[in-house]
């Protein structure tokens, strides 16, 4: 196959009866921070290399037999980050669609996908029905820390960018507001259960939301641009966190969103949307099941991406001079 290449790409060619082309693919990666501090130009606004300056560089090779074993590991490597990462797109992709499958459209009392054994209607309540405000604050990062306090805080930039559809207060990062005591804060304190959406984004994820969990023993409260809530009946736990960002609840706050640069939704707007629920408990908990089942899968082989590249790094680093 032929192609072309335009100015600001620089194309090597080596003889390959002499070198294996996955030894020296694995060498000019394990020798990039070497390249770039030994022959890389800074330019007025760019920085750049030559080819004479590549031509210079002394690359010291093992024997062609090593170089091909040397070369097998590492495609080895990238074969197995290459698999556990398609695992990672495929599993994405089957939450998406389940997403649209287990909860109804707007406008529908039924999902497409059942648990066994569940024919019912949904239950349709409007928001402001379903929730009770929590008063939220407006302090920004400048009044938060990540080393000490009494009371945690969370922003809605972690809303947006770092927490999924539940946030465990016991494992998860979230600062602490600084010289803050609980008594200062106890009619914000969140519970289990509680939600917590950002009412503004520069997008369309306006009003992504997380449940509050495991917060008995960590004081939280919810902060800038936030919008808190807690429910006034029980739900089975993470059904509301997934629901909430669901297409079927998301597509109700499109039309909501206001600004140009920055879209906000207010709170009165999100109290007039409709929440829908299957009334049994057990189906409930059948649909969070499902998705708490998919994060495990996906977080396990994200965990194997992240360590197959750890090792690769490492023995990037080990294996060439």
């Amino acid at each position: 196959m032929e192609v072309s290449i335009n100015q600001d790409i620089k194309a090597l060619e080596f003889d390959q009866s002499e070198n294996d082309a996955e030894f020296i693919y694995a060498q000019m990666t394990a020798l990039e921070d070497y390249i770039v501090r030994s022959i890389v130009k800074t330019g007025t606004t760019v920085q750049s290399v030559s080819i004479p300056d590549l031509e210079r560089l002394d690359l010291p090779v093992p024997i062609r037999s090593e170089q091909t074993r040397i070369g097998e590991f590492f495609r080895t490597l990238d074969t197995l980050i290459a698999a556990n990462q398609r695992k990672v797109d495929l599993l994405a992709n089957a939450k998406r669609c389940y997403y649209k499958l287990l909860f109804p459209e707007v406008g529908q009392l039924q999902p497409y996908l059942r648990s066994p054994g569940f024919t019912e209607d949904w239950k349709e309540y409007a928001f402001a029905s379903v929730f009770e405000p929590i008063r939220s604050n407006t302090l920004a990062w400048a009044d938060m820390n990540f080393e000490h306090g009494e009371v945690m805080c969370i922003h809605y930039g972690d809303v947006l960018t770092k927490f999924g559809a539940v946030t465990n207060c016991e494992t998860e990062t979230i600062p602490f507001i600084s010289h803050a005591t609980i008594g200062q804060y106890a009619n914000q304190l969140l519970r289990d259960g509680d939600i917590v959406l950002a009412d503004a984004a520069e997008d369309e994820t306006v009003g992504k939301a997380t449940e509050i969990s495991d917060s008995r023993l960590k004081p939280v409260v919810s902060g800038l641009h936030t919008i808190a809530c807690h429910p006034r009946w029980a739900f089975e736990p993470f059904y509301l966190g997934l629901y909430l960002n669901s297409p079927s609840f998301h597509s109700q706050l499109l039309p909501l969103m206001q600004g140009t640069k920055v879209l906000s939704i207010s709170r009165n707007a999100i109290a007039a949307t409709k929440i829908l629920y299957p009334s049994s408990r057990r189906e409930q908990g059948f649909v969070a099941s499902l998705f708490q089942n998919l994060d495990k899968m996906t977080a396990a082989c994200m965990k194997t991406v992240e360590d197959l590249q750890y090792l690769k790094r490492a023995y990037l680093q080990k294996m060439f001079i």
